[in-house]
């Protein structure tokens, strides 16, 4: 079991999985609110920096996994931001299932417990992760001819960067930098969970997070 999440660890470039695109049939006018370039470029650096385990947290990690009896907010106590991603990768799985259908993106206790889901699903689980070190819930949306992707998105003194299941390590000046660094998108925007979901509804109730993306895109090169 160590072998194999060392193993996985030492990948630190952004996975290269598949996106998939997935499907906003039936969508209204935006009713949810995104920041502004202004607000992303004012986002508080922090110094901070993933890395690797050490051989005590690898067993503390692999305790977390198999403990199915702890609770969502237990997790996010015991779960701090350098070993965020490393739990992303062995307690979630991408769900191939919702792809024929339309993706839902659920709170971190939904989850928590079914331990499966897509993008949003590991961008929300990091940012619920991470929500009790004070850094704040940004969730980077992003469309273009890689179809439409989501991460937990961070800025450290280094650059910006994200977890989720494309991490990126953030050494990106910009975020537009971060976010060609993903794929071919073209346009994206950053959803504050706190500020479209109040009393923490992201992290313990029953929402559908894929309802974000009617917040509106900036497109790559614009100065809006």
């Amino acid at each position: 079991m160590v072998k194999s999440l060392l193993a996985t660890m030492a990948v630190v470039a952004p996975l290269t999985t598949a996106l998939v695109a997935y499907d906003l049939v039936g969508k209204t006018e935006p009713a949810y609110e995104a920041l502004s370039r202004e607000e992303i470029q004012n986002i508080k650096p922090r110094n901070v920096w993933p890395r690797i385990p050490t051989a005590v947290e690898i067993y503390m990690l692999q305790d977390i996994v198999n403990d199915s009896g702890l609770t969502p907010d237990s997790t996010i106590q015991r779960v701090y931001f350098e070993i965020a991603q490393f739990y992303l990768y062995n307690t979630m799985a991408y769900d191939n299932a919702e792809l024929d259908t339309r993706s839902i993106g659920e709170s971190f206790r939904v989850n928590h417990q079914k331990r499966r889901g897509v993008c949003i699903d590991f961008a929300s689980a990091a940012a619920a992760l991470v929500s009790d070190e004070g850094f704040p819930p940004l969730v980077l949306f992003m469309a273009g001819n890689a179809g439409r992707h989501a991460v937990f998105l961070y800025r450290s003194e280094y650059g910006y960067g994200c977890f989720g299941n494309t991490p990126s390590l953030p050494i990106h000046r910009t975020i537009e930098d971060l976010v060609r660094s993903l794929g071919d998108f073209n346009r994206f925007n950053v959803v504050n969970l706190d500020d479209n979901y109040p009393n923490k509804e992201w992290i313990h109730g029953n929402v559908d997070l894929q309802d974000l993306n009617d917040a509106g895109y900036i497109r790559i090169g614009s100065r809006k």
